[in-house]
């Protein structure tokens, strides 16, 4: 039986959850604290090669980069992620999430083989790139919450522009790494932009007598 508390939500109860509900098309694991990766794991190896559109690990503060990269691996469905406040996932996680479509063996001109490590190797006009994924889920994701993962910067958002091509809702509030820097602003000061913007190109002039 599953407790009355999100807190106390644990492996155990994720397991039993994957292993008696095998087919489930989302799952909404918000605020369940004491989830670690091993659980992400779990899912993303059970769930996520069937059917598996919708996850959400916002406010799962233990869940880190290793936990995402397995979702990215075995969770090539996925349409809606959500991983707000989740401060412990970092580029690695945005990169792989944006790159996962280059290492896919239906691109023209590559073909793929499997390395001894267990990770793929992309061979592309005599160039090996090596990649964690088979099958990306940049070829599927339309929504990302990305809201207070303080941890991304402009790397990871310019790489899943590149590859992430279905997106259509992305959430970075709260990302104070992510920078404005076409617009030539420094760290943490995007905040201010629609004020200034509100000012517009009006000019006050001032005169002393």
């Amino acid at each position: 039986m599953l407790p009355h508390r999100w807190e106390d939500v644990h492996y155990d109860h994720v397991e039993m959850i994957v292993r008696g509900c095998p087919f489930l098309c989302g799952l909404d694991l918000s605020n369940c604290v004491r989830l670690r990766d091993n659980a992400v794991q779990l899912i993303a190896e059970h769930l996520g090669p069937r059917l598996l559109k919708s996850l959400v690990l916002s406010g799962c503060t233990k869940v880190s980069d290793l936990g995402i990269l397995s979702l990215c691996a075995h969770a090539a469905r996925i349409e809606n992620l959500e991983l707000a406040g989740c401060d412990r996932i970092s580029d690695i996680s945005v990169l792989e999430l944006g790159s996962a479509v280059l290492s896919s063996p239906s691109d023209s001109g590559s073909s793929c083989t499997q390395a001894q490590d267990g990770s793929t190797e992309l061979m592309d006009s005599g160039e090996t790139l090596t990649g964690t994924c088979m099958q990306g889920m940049s070829r599927s994701l339309k929504s990302l919450d990305l809201s207070h993962c303080t941890r991304i910067t402009d790397t990871g958002i310019k790489g899943l522009r590149l590859g992430a091509t279905q997106l259509s809702s992305l959430n970075l509030e709260g990302c104070y790494g992510v920078l404005v820097s076409d617009d030539g602003l420094g760290e943490n000061e995007w905040e201010d932009l629609d004020e200034e913007e509100a000012l517009g190109d009006s000019e006050v002039e001032f005169s002393s007598e």
